[in-house]
């Protein structure tokens, strides 16, 4: 997917090199873009436009192509912690879920342990008697 300053910036290196060719062609003397003679400076100063032309077209690409790739980073890092998010909330509803499935076994658990108390209290309030059977086999005195 192609960005706007992307696009901006292949369009500055066309007309760039489209300057630079032309020119080129004319023996350095006049700036030609498109085939009309924009200025006719002197050889040196054609040269360093030409120079400064060709290096603000390599600084627009690689801003251009670096605010892409920051672009690109910045959404994968949001889809990263967005996954991250989901994850985290995912499991916290698992935890949720396990507190109160605990809480509901712990007030069961209780409930049955007050009534074993109970059970066992009523049972030890009934009076005990003591029942001796004589063994059959055992000889008796005489």
């Amino acid at each position: 997917m192609l960005s706007f300053p992307v696009v901006c910036a292949s369009v500055w290196c066309a007309v760039s090199i489209e300057m630079v060719w032309e020119s080129a062609r004319t023996d350095g003397r006049p700036l030609v873009l498109f085939g009309h003679v924009v200025a006719a400076p002197p050889v040196g100063a054609t040269i360093v436009i030409l120079c400064a032309v060709s290096a603000s077209a390599a600084l627009a690409m690689a801003i251009a192509v670096a605010y892409a790739r920051g672009r690109r980073l910045e959404r994968r890092m949001a889809a990263e912690v967005d996954a991250r998010w989901a994850e985290l909330s995912q499991r916290d509803a698992g935890d949720t879920a396990r507190r109160e499935l605990l809480n509901w076994r712990l007030a069961e658990l209780q409930t049955l342990v007050d009534r074993l108390l109970a059970d066992r209290q009523a049972a030890t309030r009934k009076e005990r008697h003591l029942i001796v059977v004589p063994d059959a086999e055992a000889p008796t005195r005489r």
